[in-house]
């Protein structure tokens, strides 16, 4: 009996510890809930209603394990907009306002030409400080836009009043938000959420509730202490130091005089359009590592000599061709202009670098054992265009015989 009594004692510990423990997660739950509410100014009885119940209904493992991938791969941004973010005075959790975006992907366009980790429109962009033109796409500049859309959301904050409405205004449009407070007659967030009344676009309602979710999965306190939570942490993200350099320069000589490789300085510029800043500019800006500005500022001697022609593809142009009539290596006019492949699309204009002493055309003399094939491969250059380049029908040429190539 004693024995009994002793097993049933330590059953009512054991069931009175796990209804603590469940109490207490369903406090921490709420308790987190409620902050993501009052971030964006939402009235805690939107915990009790339908939509919010669609937002619970959604936090799933595999929900959390997707959250998790999307911060692993968007962890070289992720910091830079934490801090500018807290800096601005915004809610934080409008970080996620990103994430439902652009996944921090900062290469995404969208149907409608909305670019970078903020999905700006050009004219938006503009009204807030963002270069578009030919040179430059400040959009995909993860620091200047992420500026640009904290001063964005605060000004739809003070024209609306609220945060949440200024989340459903960065995706449908002040225009559009203000014509569904009017047929809906206020701002009530239950009312503009209504999907049989309509008042606000389907993706403008799901654009919500998806911001609400991830803000959700990432104040959960379950989540927070979870191994899929810190993902990040141990990231190697490298700080980033603004340089000024003239119109013109070449992301190849700033790499070149801190010892990093053109890939990496295009990673760090990828606002850029080009291998080069603005040549029609006196000053632009570039991005390179923090530790590197010392030696940047001792090694780095601007180019006197920058001049660029703007040349027009025509319809049977090549590389090797516009080489041929330009001067310049295809390679380097492949470089400058951050093609991917050796095709070309008739009427688009290309950027000829000229008098800075880069590789220049070369021609090659043939020797005896050469193949048409061996040397496409040793120039990096079309077999195709490197015949058409030199007039040739078969994949022969004579010893002796001068090839125009590239160096």
């Amino acid at each position: 009996m004693r024995i009994l009594k002793i097993v049933f004692l330590c059953m009512t510990c054991t069931m009175f510890l796990s209804a603590s423990t469940m109490n207490k997660n369903v406090k921490d739950v709420t308790e987190s809930q409620k902050k993501v509410l009052k971030e964006f100014d939402i009235d805690y009885k939107f915990l009790t209603s339908p939509y919010y119940k669609t937002v619970k209904n959604s936090i799933k493992d595999s929900k959390k394990k997707e959250f998790a991938r999307t911060i692993e791969n968007g962890y070289r941004h992720i910091p830079v907009l934490q801090k500018i973010i807290k800096d601005s005075g915004i809610p934080e959790s409008f970080l996620y306002l990103a994430m439902i975006e652009s996944g921090f992907s900062n290469e995404v366009v969208s149907r409608v030409k909305a670019v970078g980790i903020w999905q700006f429109m050009a004219p938006t962009a503009k009204l807030y400080g963002l270069r578009v033109d030919e040179y430059a796409d400040e959009r995909k500049d993860p620091i200047a836009a992420t500026i640009a859309a904290t001063k964005y959301l605060q000004n739809l904050k003070d024209e609306f009043g609220k945060w949440y409405l200024a989340m459903m205004a960065y995706n449908c449009g002040g225009t559009r938000l203000k014509s569904a407070i009017k047929k809906a007659g206020g701002d009530d967030i239950h009312v503009l959420l209504d999907s049989k009344k309509g008042y606000l676009p389907k993706e403008t309602r799901a654009f919500v509730t998806k911001i609400l979710t991830v803000a959700n999965i990432a104040a959960d306190n379950s989540f927070k202490n979870s191994s899929d939570s810190n993902l990040i942490s141990d990231a190697k993200v490298v700080e980033l130091a603004k340089i000024d350099v003239p119109g013109g320069t070449t992301l190849m000589e700033v790499g070149d005089s801190i010892g990093v490789s053109l890939k990496r300085m295009k990673e760090y510029n990828s606002h850029l359009k080009f291998v080069y800043t603005p040549p029609t500019d006196k000053q632009y800006y570039l991005y390179i590592p923090k530790n590197k500005e010392n030696m940047f500022n001792d090694n780095f001697e601007a180019s006197q000599n920058r001049k660029f022609e703007i040349y027009t593809i025509k319809k049977d142009d090549t590389l090797l061709a516009i080489a041929q009539k330009t001067g310049v290596s295809h390679k380097i006019i492949k470089e400058y202009n951050n093609l991917t492949s050796d095709k070309l699309k008739p009427n688009e204009n290309i950027v000829i670098p000229t008098e800075q002493n880069i590789n220049y055309l070369a021609e090659y003399i043939v020797k005896s054992g050469d193949s048409l094939n061996e040397i496409s491969e040793k120039f990096d250059v079309a077999l195709k265009d490197l015949k058409d380049a030199n007039s040739l029908i078969s994949s022969n040429s004579s010893i002796g015989a001068k090839l125009a190539t590239a160096k």
